[in-house]
């Protein structure tokens, strides 16, 4: 699945400076702000495109309030990347070429679910996504990069 190209806007680094900031004040919540959901609001946040109402498909199966509904919805897509592409197109064909902004699903101790892949917001030397708490960055590593989608 592909996707069109797009150009950021030019205030997108404001964009994610204020995505930041109000994801600090956002605990995880199933459903709502997990890192599926943090992912697409970022995506929405800098494309001012809804890839929930626009695909109606995918927004029917992202439909769960708790880690077991998380877990039937993972099963009905098959694994992570496929929510990835099918929310963000193809991924890069070389996802170290990753650049601040753009969204990586990794693999990373300390993620304890769906076997330890989530997905994050690439930012300066850090990896944003959803924490007990709100926002919370882990070291860049490329080791952990599974996959990227360019926003």
């Amino acid at each position: 699945m592909s996707r069109p190209e797009t150009t950021r806007p030019h205030d997108w680094v404001h964009r994610l400076i204020d995505f930041a900031k109000d994801a600090c004040t956002r605990p995880f919540a199933w459903g709502s702000n997990d890192c599926v959901h943090f992912a697409l609001r970022w995506h929405k946040t800098l494309t001012e495109r809804d890839v929930l109402a626009e695909a109606a498909v995918l927004g029917e199966r992202l439909e769960y309030s708790d880690a077991l509904g998380a877990m039937r919805v993972m099963q009905r897509f098959a694994d992570m990347q496929t929510i990835g592409e099918a929310a963000f197109g193809d991924p890069m064909p070389n996802p170290m070429f990753a650049q601040r902004g753009d969204i990586l699903l990794v693999k990373c101790a300390g993620i304890e679910h769906f076997e330890g892949l989530a997905f994050v917001v690439l930012d300066q030397g850090s990896m944003l996504g959803p924490g007990a708490e709100g926002m919370i960055a882990l070291p860049f590593d490329p080791e952990c990069v599974v996959a990227a989608w360019s926003i």
